[in-house]
């Protein structure tokens, strides 16, 4: 599709990236309110945001992407509780995506296609960082998005639409298939599962954006990056292992008389008898989620966060990247 060059100054060049950064900002506000809300199985469409210390709705002052978090050093406005970092980085992240998208596509169909892209990308990412899930209506609402484009493209005359489409399913089908029938084999082999449905659904949906060599291209750096995801984390839960054997024992606290536990009555139910069994988190997060996929590997490794980040690598400097490695022969 033809690129149309909007950079003819330095001044429109950085009108144009500053428009995307604020919008980026804006969409990276309400993309990361909405993944915690699906996270905890709240609806984004409704309701209004509030602080889930004191669950006091927040006002206009307080949904200023970035400066709000600054201005009130982190803390509620209402109740100083402490307000994570994450809201602040999130939304820097989301723009950085917009501008770099903007600054390498300038104004065009592509732009609006990478937008879309990015943004179902980016709350995916925040979904399954946040609570190990990859919902499937952004899995469908992408699918949905790249279809109207086709059409729209199609009555617009930039683009073959059987060309187009053929080429978008062929790509969604060389990265998702593969990794699924891997998923099955090492399920059968280690009889547990090795990844989660919702991985291949997002490579499916990402595919159709891509020609098959980016797809690929972005499949090895999502594997890579996963890889670093996993090995980082696991450096993490070592080095907190240590600092908690390391850290002093407690005094014992001087020991309780003993006192005869009841005998639960023939007629009391076994779950009634004894404590239950405390659920894992993703557990459940999948349980107050609905119409969600959880990615039974994920409990290490968000790979959908991997995913999210190698595609919009991908997007930026997926050419570049083939460019050099055809090169090298």
């Amino acid at each position: 599709m033809e690129v149309v060059e909007l950079f003819s100054t330095p001044e429109m060049s950085i009108y144009l990236c500053v428009l995307a950064g604020v919008l980026g900002l804006v969409m990276g506000s309400f993309l990361t309110c909405a993944a915690g809300r699906m996270v905890a199985g709240e609806s984004f469409l409704t309701g209004r945001s509030h602080c889930d210390a004191c669950n006091r709705e927040l006002d206009a002052l307080d949904l200023i992407p970035v400066l709000s978090w600054l201005f009130s050093r982190g803390r509620c406005r209402h109740c100083g509780a402490h307000l994570s970092a994450l809201y602040p980085v999130s939304e820097l992240v989301c723009a950085l995506m917009y501008v770099s998208i903007v600054a390498h596509f300038g104004f065009s169909g592509t732009t609006l296609e990478y937008l879309i892209l990015a943004s179902v990308l980016f709350c995916v990412a925040m979904t399954d960082l946040l609570g190990y899930i990859i919902p499937n209506g952004l899995v469908l609402f992408g699918i949905g998005a790249w279809a109207l484009l086709r059409v729209c493209f199609a009555f617009a005359g930039v683009e073959q639409p059987v060309e187009a489409i053929t080429s978008g399913l062929v790509s969604a089908l060389v990265i998702s298939v593969p990794v699924l029938l891997l998923a099955l084999v090492l399920e059968r082999l280690r009889g547990k599962a090795a990844l989660g449905g919702g991985d291949v659904k997002l490579l499916f949906m990402v595919g159709l954006y891509f020609s098959w060599p980016l797809a690929l291209l972005g499949l090895f750096l999502a594997c890579v990056i996963g890889i670093v995801i996993g090995v980082a984390g696991r450096g993490v839960l070592a080095q907190q292992g240590e600092d908690e054997a390391a850290a002093p024992a407690a005094p014992a606290a001087p020991a309780a008389p003993a006192v005869a536990a009841p005998t639960a009555s023939p007629t009391t139910p076994a779950e009634h008898a004894s404590p239950a069994t405390p659920s894992t988190s993703s557990e459940t997060a999948k349980s107050t989620t609905q119409n969600v996929e959880k990615p039974v590997s994920s409990a290490l490794i968000p790979f959908g966060t991997a995913i999210a980040i190698a595609f919009w690598i991908t997007i930026c400097e997926g050419m570049q990247i083939l460019g050099w490695y055809l090169a090298l022969f």
